[in-house]
């Protein structure tokens, strides 16, 4: 979908299925040595917020409005 879109070269790595996004997260994290305080998930459902949270990492909600209503949940309301 990625390279449908022409958006593939804006990432370093580009995970999904069947592996839980939680441990992807955790995955790429230790993979690529990233400081927690340094990095953000920006994502549009309650399982990005989760998995943001479970590698207590900032979550910025996007595309989904239900999220402006969760806990330390900052909400991009355009790019």
């Amino acid at each position: 979908m990625c390279n449908q879109l022409e958006i593939s070269d804006f990432f370093i790595s580009i995970s999904g299925s069947p592996e839980p996004k939680e441990k992807i997260i955790e995955r790429v994290i230790k993979e690529k040595g990233y400081s927690k305080d340094s990095i953000c998930l920006i994502g549009d459902s309650v399982n990005d917020y989760d998995a943001a949270n479970y590698n207590t990492i900032s979550f910025f909600g996007y595309n989904n409005y239900n999220l402006q209503n969760f806990n330390n949940t900052q909400y991009i309301k355009n790019f």
